[in-house]
């Protein structure tokens, strides 16, 4: 027989204590998981990375030192982060050489319609203005592209055959390609003001680039995150941002993660701990550059006219000897190595992304240079220095006032400029 079920009499309504001990500990956990996301929301003062989004988002870093306004730090870092979001994508797209955007146009847009009157983004119409004002490398995208491939060839095989030094049909490229990109009769731009423009590529171009299938009529190639940071700075300074670090690298052609690319572009906003460089004097074969430059911060707290230069100062570094630079002014400081920015044979010779306009190669003026200026962007300081990276020159001319270059050749440094703006 089955057991008889036993009742039980329940209370009709729950205790007080019951009621209590309930409240209790929904309060304690309800303490736990605000303390919990309080803990999550909450943004310490002092220099803080500054986080962007989107497809541009891996070209440009920001530092800031929050809690400097008087406002809340977790919305002053929402509201940075916003402003830095908007450049960074308004700059990334405005200079993207690979995917056309035509509201506003962009480089690639542009390229795609040579001989075409056309508005484009501000952005790139000042970007443009820059660089066509200080000569001919926007014209050289063919040799750029080229060039990149080179440098990220995984192999010396690979590499050979986009090496006009090495083969005869990558010589033969550079040979017919180059009189016409030296020649305003055949690609020029015409600024027209208000954003409008024209790219003027002769028939004679065209059918050229048609055989050899030229899409990149022009470009920024190497030198593009350096346009790209002015453009950011430019957008966070007038939107009243006067404090922080921007900076940004040229790419890693060889696709090798934690590789340094040898190239930092950086704009100081503002007054900061001291922004240290080094140049080294290493001890390689005697076919390989000698020199290193590195960038790091300071401190863990605080990121930190042709007239002859007003100082040249020239010292030789023996074997692993550095040099270091601290820079604390709002500046646009460039740091380069022509080692780390290229690539090196196996028998031990050299690289570069430098192309020179005389010879349409890869040049290799200098091992390591370093650069910093108070009035200038890094963009227009860049270009400023490319006869030097070029060997066309070898000393800077017509530098800005208070400005200073560092350059490292063969084991010797030379100084150039003011003495304050990089302090050893």
């Amino acid at each position: 027989m089955p057991r008889p079920v036993q009742r039980i009499a329940l209370e009709e309504h729950p205790s007080r204590r019951r009621i209590l001990w309930i409240v209790l500990s929904l309060a304690v956990a309800a303490g736990a998981f605000f303390a919990f996301f309080q803990g999550l929301l909450r943004v310490d003062p002092g220099w803080q990375e500054i986080p962007s989004e989107g497809k541009y988002a891996s070209l440009i870093s920001l530092r800031y030192p929050l809690g400097q306004t008087g406002e809340a730090t977790a919305s002053e870092k929402k509201k940075l982060q916003r402003l830095f979001t908007l450049a960074v994508d308004q700059a990334g797209q405005a200079l993207d050489s690979s995917e056309i955007i035509a509201e506003p146009g962009n480089l690639a847009w542009l390229n795609a319609h040579p001989n075409q009157t056309a508005e484009v983004s501000p952005a790139l119409y000042r970007a443009l203005e820059k660089a066509f004002s200080a000569g001919r490398a926007v014209f050289f995208g063919p040799l750029y592209e080229m060039n990149e491939s080179l440098l990220a060839s995984s192999t010396d095989a690979d590499a050979e055959q986009m090496d006009p030094r090495r083969s005869p049909e990558a010589a033969e490229y550079v040979e017919a390609l180059l009189p016409l990109l030296s020649s305003p009769e055949h690609i020029r731009l015409e600024l027209l003001g208000e954003n409008r423009l024209t790219l003027f590529v002769s028939e004679e171009y065209l059918r050229l680039g048609e055989e050899y299938g030229i899409s990149r009529w022009i470009d920024f190639g190497w030198m593009r995150n350096a346009f790209a940071a002015d453009l950011v700075a430019e957008a966070l300074l007038e939107a009243g941002v006067s404090s922080g670090l921007i900076s940004a690298s040229m790419p890693d052609l060889s696709g090798k993660s934690g590789r340094s690319s040898g190239a930092l572009f950086l704009r100081s906003l503002g007054e900061n701990d001291g922004i240290r460089f080094s140049l080294t004097a290493r001890q390689t074969a005697d076919s390989a550059p000698a020199a290193s430059a590195e960038f790091q911060e300071s401190s863990e707290e605080g990121i930190p006219s042709g007239s002859t230069p007003s100082f040249s100062a020239v010292r030789t570094l023996s074997p692993g000897e550095t040099a270091e630079a601290v820079c604390r002014k709002p500046a646009a400081l460039i740091s380069l190595n022509a080692l780390q920015s290229g690539r090196l044979y196996a028998d031990g010779e050299p690289r570069t992304p430098w192309i020179s306009p005389a010879s349409g190669l890869d040049a290799h003026g200098a091992d390591a240079l370093l650069a910093a200026s108070p009035r200038e962007g890094c963009a227009e300081l860049l270009l400023r220095l490319l006869p030097l990276l070029t060997g066309e020159e070898k000393e800077p001319s017509g530098l800005p006032e208070e400005s200073a270059v560092w350059l490292l050749e063969n084991q010797t440094l030379f100084q150039f400029g003011s003495a304050s703006l990089l302090e050893e």
